[in-house]
C-alpha cells in the first residue's frame, strides 16, 4: 500500500542490539525462516523461492502474535541454558566448597540435636514436676484430719476418766460389802453409801422414760407425807 512503511521482521523483534534476550529471539527467526526455504524449493522450485520467503516475510513483520512467538521461544532457550549451565558446573562448584558446605552441615546438625536436647531436658522436668505434685496431692488425699490423728489420744483420755469413775464406784462397792460382812448394823450405812454413788453415777430423774425415778428403787416421799 502507498505511503505505509514496510516492516521488518529484524526492526520488530530487536529493540536494543546489545540485548540478548531480542537478539536470541531473532535469531530463531532466521533459523524458522531457513526451514520455510526447504519447504517453498520442495513445493514451488527453486524460481519461487524468494518470492514466497518475502511473501512469508511480511505476513511475520505484521503479526504481533508471529512475534511474540518468537520472543517467548527465546526467553525458554535462555531458561534451558541456564539450567544446563548450573548443572554442568555444580560438581565444580561443590568440589571447591566442599569444606564449607560440610561445616555448614556440621553445624546445622549439632543445632537440631541441642534443641532435641533442649525439647527432651523439658519435658523430663515436666514430667517430674508432675510426678512430685501427683504425690503431694495424694498424701493430703490419704492423710487423716485432726480429728483421726488425735482420736487415740482424746479415747485415752476419756477411757482414762470413765476408768477412774468406775473404778472409784468398784472401790466403793467393795468397801460397802465388807462393812456390811463385818458389822451388819452398819448394813444401813453402807446401803446408804452405795445410793449416794450410784445416783451420783446416774441421774436421779427417770433416766429411761419408763417411769424409773433412780436405779436404787427408792420411792420419794409422798406429798401427803411431806411436812407442811
Amino acid at each position: 500500500m502507498t505511503g505505509q512503511q514496510k516492516k521488518y521482521v529484524f526492526r520488530e523483534l530487536v529493540k536494543n542490539r546489545t540485548d540478548a534476550p531480542q537478539l536470541i529471539s531473532y535469531a530463531i527467526y532466521k533459523s524458522h525462516k531457513d526451514e520455510r526455504a526447504e519447504f517453498f524449493h520442495a513445493k514451488y522450485g527453486e524460481a519461487l523461492v524468494h518470492e514466497k520467503l518475502q511473501e512469508w516475510h511480511d505476513s511475520v513483520a505484521n503479526d504481533p502474535q508471529w512475534l511474540d512467538t518468537y520472543r517467548s521461544k527465546a526467553d525458554l532457550l535462555i531458561k534451558e541454558i541456564e539450567t544446563q549451565a548450573v548443572q554442568n558446573a555444580m560438581p565444580d562448584i561443590n568440589l571447591a566448597h566442599q569444606g564449607a558446605i560440610t561445616a555448614l552441615e556440621n553445624a546445622h546438625k549439632i543445632e537440631v540435636d541441642e534443641l532435641k536436647q533442649r525439647a527432651l531436658d523439658a519435658e523430663k522436668k515436666a514430667r517430674e514436676e508432675w510426678t512430685v505434685k501427683t504425690n503431694d496431692w495424694a498424701v493430703n488425699q490419704t492423710k487423716p484430719g485432726w480429728w483421726k490423728r488425735n482420736s487415740l489420744a482424746l479415747l485415752k483420755v476419756i477411757g482414762g476418766s470413765v476408768i477412774s469413775v468406775l473404778g472409784g464406784a468398784i472401790a466403793t462397792a467393795c468397801i460397802v460389802g465388807l462393812l456390811a460382812m463385818i458389822n451388819p448394823t452398819l448394813s444401813a450405812t453402807a446401803n446408804s453409801l452405795a445410793k449416794g454413788l450410784v445416783d451420783k453415777l446416774l441421774p436421779a430423774d427417770d433416766p429411761t422414760g419408763l417411769g424409773v425415778k433412780s436405779f436404787t428403787n427408792e420411792q420419794p416421799p409422798a406429798d401427803n407425807d411431806k411436812k407442811p
